[in-house]
């Protein structure tokens, strides 16, 4: 007796659609049972229903409480560098090997005859705050092999060929497409990314880069392996009160320390007949 195989559901692919379902359970969240009322606990509390990156980004760069609680993790996580070891067996591993020496070059300072530029370690710590303010962050790797952006890379000679590294944050790396052959190992994965270099001048230039080119990190994963959740997601409604309280604080204060002015007169002063008229 032949025994069959049920086909194999085929595994939706995880995109912006993820993004939106959390926007729509986001508008549930707010609304509670208050006597047989529904009530909306978040509009009466003044509260964000669906959050955008843009959101997010500026309370980073205005909220000290916020800029900690997305730094702090980077921040002890590359506090260190990591130790490298040369082997499969961590007995028998070697620290001072070829391969480790040109990842020390690769990940500490390299000096070139021109000028001295930071290591790839200096731009992962930044690939980690900017994962954690977003959904997701994309370091592109400049890498001198003759081709263009677009095109998979080759193999390289060394670390002297990483002439340069790049920190985009999901508003400036958007995936064209992703890999929808369900027998490739990267299934569901992207394969062309359209990066948007901003200048410091206002300027902008936009080109497509290829997977091999690019690392995808998302923090807090978890049905998605490209999209997490932003650190400040979960105490965002506490950071809004946080600015009420603060606000609060210094406007009463202001109000308390305005001065007050008193008119009086002196002592046996009396009014001239000509104010009488005037009453």
């Amino acid at each position: 007796m032949m025994n069959t195989v049920p086909p194999r559901r085929p595994r939706r692919l995880r995109t912006q659609s993820m993004l939106t379902d959390r926007y729509q359970l986001a508008g549930q969240l707010d609304m509670v049972f208050n006597g047989g009322r529904r009530r909306d606990i978040y509009t009466s509390a003044g509260y964000d229903k669906q959050i955008s990156y843009e959101q997010y980004l500026l309370r980073y760069l205005r909220q000290d409480v916020a800029r900690r609680i997305v730094n702090v993790v980077a921040d002890d996580s590359w506090r260190l560098p990591p130790d490298l070891l040369d082997g499969l067996d961590s007995d028998t591993a070697q620290e001072d090997t070829e391969f480790t020496a040109a990842w020390a070059r690769l990940a500490t300072n390299q000096t070139t005859d021109a000028a001295t530029r930071r290591g790839l370690l200096h731009y992962l710590h930044r690939l980690d705050k900017v994962a954690g303010i977003g959904h997701y962050a994309v370091l592109y790797l400049g890498l001198q092999d003759g081709k263009q952006p677009s095109v998979p890379a080759e193999t390289v000679a060394g670390p002297e060929a990483l002439l340069f590294a790049s920190v985009f944050d999901e508003a400036s790396a958007q995936v064209v497409t992703y890999d929808t052959d369900q027998q490739s190992a990267r299934y569901g994965q992207p394969l062309l990314y359209r990066l948007v270099d901003r200048t410091a001048a206002g300027t902008q230039t936009t080109f497509e880069a290829h997977w091999t080119r690019c690392i995808h990190v998302a923090d807090n994963v978890l049905t998605s392996d490209l999209t997490g959740s932003p650190r400040l997601e979960a105490v965002w409604n506490r950071l809004i009160d946080l600015d009420k309280v603060a606000a609060a604080n210094g406007e009463a204060g202001y109000r308390l320390m305005m001065p007050g002015y008193v008119f009086s007169t002196k002592d046996g002063y009396e009014l001239g007949n000509d104010s009488a008229e005037h009453t």
